[in-house]
């Protein structure tokens, strides 16, 4: 063999290759996945599910903690029930006589009491107004009626003995004439607490009306305080 004969046969191989190289190459499909049958006997799957909110039950309730709140203020709440402080109502009912004056006979009448009591811990002090009237017996029929400013100081609770004062201006009508002037009263009292928010008491004291002339009288009774 020749070199012609050997470079012809080299040339053939290279363009030979050459055009397997460009030649396209198709790729193999490949197989879908086929489904796995189940085992036998083994449940399908299902995702789970939840119920709807509603269908849980509500949450556990509690009572709230027992109190002995009884919705009054926290001033009113008092072992007497009376409180310790707040407003006041008092109502007297009197027996009256006269001292040495021109007021000879006995006689009865009232007042009408209204404050507002201070609680001093074992002290209470009421400052009030007060309205009078007494009719009195005898040959000229005196009537007194006055009003006055003043206050009441007690001590202790549920039973409260106490000392009370009042000033004002007060009147006695007379056959001849009319003592107009100043009025004054002073005394002693004992108060029970007998039911909540109601007090029972009695009372002694000493009046007068004093200007041009003085009259004076005792008084022996009984009282009412109302603390709503």
């Amino acid at each position: 063999m020749n070199w012609s004969t050997s470079g012809l046969i080299a040339c053939t191989i290279f363009v030979s290759g050459v055009a397997v190289a460009q030649e396209p190459v198709t790729p193999e499909p490949v197989p879908a996945p086929q489904p796995v049958a189940p085992e036998p006997g083994a449940q399908p799957y299902e995702p789970a599910s939840y119920p709807p909110a509603e269908a849980y039950p509500p949450a556990p309730t509690y009572p709230p903690p027992q109190t002995t709140d009884t919705g009054e203020p926290e001033e009113k709440k008092d072992p007497s029930g009376s409180g310790p402080g707040g407003f006041r109502l008092g109502v007297d009912l009197d027996y009256a006589g006269g001292i040495a004056n021109r007021i000879e006979g006995n006689g009865a009448g009232g007042a009408l009491r209204i404050g507002n009591e201070l609680d001093l811990l074992v002290i209470s002090l009421t400052p009030e107004l007060m309205g009078t009237y007494h009719q009195f017996e005898g040959p000229s029929d005196p009537t007194e009626f006055s009003g006055q400013i003043g206050f009441k100081l007690s001590a202790l609770k549920i039973v409260e003995p106490g000392i009370f004062a009042h000033a004002g201006v007060g009147s006695v009508d007379l056959p001849v004439e009319n003592l107009t002037g100043f009025a004054l009263d002073t005394g002693v009292t004992l108060d029970l607490t007998v039911i909540p928010y109601i007090e029972l008491g009695a009372h002694a004291a000493y009046d007068l009306v004093t200007w041009e002339d003085t009259l004076s009288w005792y008084r022996v009774g009984g009282h009412l305080v109302f603390a709503p």
